[in-house]
């Protein structure tokens, strides 16, 4: 045997492929060892392929063997073969078929995990509409994934690689962050990210989140990033918008238009009030007088009701302003107690007043409002007895009211109030008004700087109470004689 011979003998032997050689007719001859191996058989020089392979191999190589000899054309194709897959390379040699056979078992397996890879890649981008893109510095070269083409709407076919699509597409106005953002990316190796619109090829506007980093890949600089398409967020977030600024301004028309009719609307009441009142100190008959007596409580109801809509509407345009001024609150308190007492008495409830002289900090009409709203609260739902008190707490001065009604429930507290809502606890009889007094009292103590506070027992009572700032009272100097 030559040298070359031998080194020929020893490439092959050092292959993993098999290689060997046929005549026409499949016959098989210059097979080394390992090819005899790969068959299974001692020796498989002098065989034939139909000895060695099922009916359909063998006729499929059959075909094969003719078409290579006959035409002096290689050819390659891959069958299955006792499980595995292999890679057949057929070449025509004077008048034999050579055969080089490799086995991709692993290759076709690992092609098709990156398949199906690829496959949930693309479709993760789909549905999030999130496109990949790569820049090489150094080549100045972009890739595109198939969803970036589909997010700016252009065939990929039609686009250079070194075309830098993103700048062309993106609106002028939003370019310069989109470069500052990339400059500063290269100069601090941090991860960039901004908000930009792009003018699609079909003139439609995106709107996109863009994020982008630094990759090193096989000793390689490349800027790497996505395009997210956030249009129908930016679009949703834009009609909401829209729709809550045109609810406020129509709520705030609404309550402009109440707080201007405010004087019209208390006038007739007034008067109203005032004929039931000389009505009633008419001369009429029993039936009369109680019928008069059921239409003033029903005014004053109505009044209280159009009182607390008025006050609602004046908060939420700012027609209530704070003017704080130093006051005595013992003086307010006692004055509102006085006015008070007589529908304590009515009502056959027992009405206490508890405070001292103590001057405070506050605007003092917008102080009564909150004690006579509460007071008002209190007598509605009281069993039969209301406190109006006041507590000193460092240097500030709480005003409480209590009643000894059925409380609030823990899962009420803060409902309570809220506007327009009414207990279901509470029986017809305490359910008249529009359940705005709680809620203007709220109001009412955020504008003055105070916290409106509930305490109460479920079945024994409430106490709501807010407190004011004290005014220190320096005593006077005494003058020498």
């Amino acid at each position: 045997m030559s040298a070359d011979a031998e080194s020929l003998d020893f490439l092959i032997n050092l292959s993993p492929n098999i290689f060997f050689e046929t005549d026409i007719n499949g016959h098989i001859r210059n097979a080394p060892a390992k090819a005899s191996v790969f068959f299974g058989v001692r020796d498989i020089n002098g065989m034939y392929l139909a000895d060695l392979l099922d009916r359909n191999n063998a006729a499929f190589l059959h075909d094969k063997i003719h078409f290579v000899l006959n035409e002096k054309l290689c050819a390659h194709f891959q069958l299955n073969f006792k499980s595995r897959w292999y890679h057949f390379y057929l070449c025509p040699r004077r008048n034999v078929a050579a055969f080089c056979i490799e086995d991709i078992t692993e290759k076709r397996q690992l092609s098709s995990i990156l398949q199906k890879t690829q496959r949930r890649l693309e479709f993760a981008e789909r549905t999030a509409s999130i496109g990949y893109w790569e820049f090489d510095i150094k080549a100045r070269k972009i890739y595109w994934s198939a969803e970036m083409y589909r997010l700016f709407g252009i065939d990929a076919r039609r686009i250079s690689g070194k075309r830098n699509i993103i700048k062309e597409r993106i609106l002028k106005e939003d370019l310069p962050l989109y470069k500052s953002k990339l400059q500063a990316l290269l100069r601090s190796q941090t991860t960039a990210e901004g908000l930009v619109r792009l003018r699609c090829e079909q003139g439609n506007i995106v709107y996109c989140m863009f994020n982008a980093g630094i990759m090193i890949e096989e000793g390689i600089k490349k800027i790497a990033g996505t395009f997210q398409d956030i249009t129908p967020l930016i679009e949703t977030q834009n009609a909401l918008r829209q729709a809550k600024e045109e609810a406020e301004r129509a709520n705030y028309e609404k309550s402009c238009f109440l707080a201007q009719a405010s004087h019209d609307l208390r006038q007739p009441m007034q008067a109203l009030k005032l004929y039931l009142a000389g009505l009633i100190e008419g001369n009429l008959d029993k039936r009369q007088l109680q019928m008069a007596e059921k239409a003033d409580a029903a005014a004053d109801n109505l009044r209280s009701m159009l009182d607390n809509f008025l006050d609602i509407s004046q908060l939420e345009v700012g027609g209530l302003r704070y003017h704080p001024r130093e006051f005595n609150i013992g003086t307010l308190m006692r004055r509102i107690a006085a006015e008070s007492a007589d529908l304590a008495a009515d009502k056959h409830i027992r009405f206490h007043c508890f405070g001292r002289e103590r001057i405070v900090l506050s605007d003092p009409h917008l102080v009564e409002r909150m004690i006579r709203n509460l007071l008002g609260n209190a007598f509605k739902f009281t069993s039969d007895k209301v406190i109006l008190g006041s507590r000193r707490e460092g240097n500030r001065l709480r005003i409480m009211v209590l009643d000894n009604g059925s409380g609030v429930i823990p899962e009420e507290a803060e409902l309570i109030f809220k506007e327009f809502y009414q207990s279901k606890r509470q029986n017809d009889r305490h359910r008249c008004g529009a359940g705005l007094g709680l809620s203007i009292v709220r109001k009412i103590a955020a504008l003055i700087g105070s916290k409106l506070k509930l305490v109460s027992i479920p079945e024994r009572g409430s106490c709501f109470s807010f407190t004011l700032p004290l005014v220190t009272v320096k005593p006077a100097r005494r003058q020498r004689l």
